[in-house]
């Protein structure tokens, strides 16, 4: 960063970010299967094991959200209250440093900040049904701060703008190669969609090693091997496949198929064309001024770029292969894409000097209206019971009524 100015602007954007959150999460009741999950909790550890494990046999792989689950309803409200600002901090903090990354960004530090919460809240389909909602925070926002730690290492050996800075020694170690490996577990065992794009990811950087004839640290291969069982921990758990023959679709392969190419196309343009676009729209503009000659000129300019925004489509199209569909799934792609608006502004920051005020002004002006419609909803929620939750995958009845249990 350029200067102790710049470090105070970011943490003081962050803290008010956390304090905002914190005052939101405290304003989500307990709602919809929250109260089915209160009568298979227990302060006794044990005793939440044995309930998670219970639903790991019965209901769905996701067993360490469960157990996460089970354990901020066991005890006051102020502890989730406290933990769940708290994850939402790591996740940004996280997009920005996969940002800083790719862009050896370190003078744009609060800007770039800035930018990610301000994705977060205009790009998320569902801002409450992610991020505060206690089953849904739990299972999406709290597992894709372990997938997005667990995959850092290998993004960044991939695209670090200034070269890898890592101790080599480190990665030899056993405990790190240990730590690796149980990051990964976590990482995996998420939710089937996280973990799926997650290992898109991974195999990618596979087949890279592969094609330059690179040597894979040991650390690395165990975070890897980790990823990959806390997936098939996931996906092959047997309540899975239980859960999916429940559901009415197609015998037919073809139309049962088709329709969910069709599901996932129509959520995807409803719900990502803006910032996609924007993101493409940006990615020309960048590839314009350095006047690339044709596409594979601007991949070689921007590999990390066309990588993540790859990954934004495989991250829609993974659940193709699963029956049930929520909007919550769509924090992958808002994630991806918020980390793709990030490098993109921060080219753009180098590249138009002469804008960079105008800018500022601009962000300054997004910030406002950011928080005019927080604490709009903030009120409003204190007011009638219920808090932001711009789409819901019930109906209009249900959600009428889905703060006011």
């Amino acid at each position: 960063m350029k200067s102790k100015r710049e470090v105070y602007a970011m943490l003081m954007i962050v803290a008010f970010a956390f304090v905002t959150m914190l005052i939101l999460t405290g304003l989500t009741p307990i709602c919809i299967d929250d109260f089915w999950f209160l009568e298979y909790t227990s302060k006794n550890p044990l005793e939440r094991w044995k309930s998670a494990l219970f639903f790991y046999q019965t209901h769905t792989g996701r067993m360490i959200s469960q157990e996460l689950w089970l354990f901020v309803l066991a005890y006051p409200a102020w502890v989730y209250n406290l933990l769940n600002p708290l994850m939402f901090t790591a996740f940004a903090v996280l997009i920005y440093q996969y940002i800083r990354i790719a862009t050896g960004e370190r003078e744009h530090g609060a800007l770039l900040m800035a930018i990610v919460y301000l994705s977060l809240w205009f790009f998320t389909p569902t801002f409450g049904g992610i991020y505060l909602w206690r089953s849904a925070s739990c299972s999406y926002l709290w597992m894709i701060v372990f997938a997005m730690a667990s995959g850092l290492p290998y993004y960044a050996e991939v695209f670090e703008r200034n070269g890898r800075n890592e101790d080599h020694r480190k990665e030899t170690t056993l405990w790190w190669s240990l730590a690796m490996f149980l990051l990964g577990v976590l990482g995996g065992w998420g939710h089937e969609e996280i973990s799926a794009t997650l290992c898109v990811g991974i195999i990618t950087y596979l087949i890279y090693h592969f094609k330059i004839k690179e040597k894979i640290s040991f650390s690395k291969m165990a975070g890897v091997l980790g990823i990959f069982l806390g997936t098939a921990l996931l996906i092959l758990d047997p309540a899975n496949f239980a859960r999916a023959g429940s559901v009415t679709e197609n015998k037919s392969v073809v139309l049962r198929y088709g329709f969910r190419i069709a599901r996932e196309s129509f959520y995807a343009l409803r719900f990502m064309t803006i910032p996609f676009g924007l993101a493409c729209i940006l990615l020309w503009c960048i590839s314009h001024h350095e006047r690339c000659k044709n596409l594979k000129e601007s991949f070689e300019n921007h590999k990390a770029v066309y990588f993540l925004l790859a990954l934004t489509i495989a991250s829609i199209y993974v659940m193709t292969f699963s029956a049930g569909f929520a909007h919550r799934i769509f924090i992958t792609p808002t994630a991806l894409l918020t980390v793709v608006l990030g490098i993109e502004c921060s080219e753009l920051l180098r590249m138009y000097v002469d804008y960079r005020k105008a800018f500022k002004y601009l962000i300054c002006i997004l910030g406002l209206a950011c928080m005019i419609e927080v604490f709009t909803a903030a009120y409003t929620g204190h007011k009638t019971g219920k808090l932001i939750y711009r789409e819901t995958i019930y109906d209009s009845s249900e959600h009428e009524n889905i703060f006011n249990r």
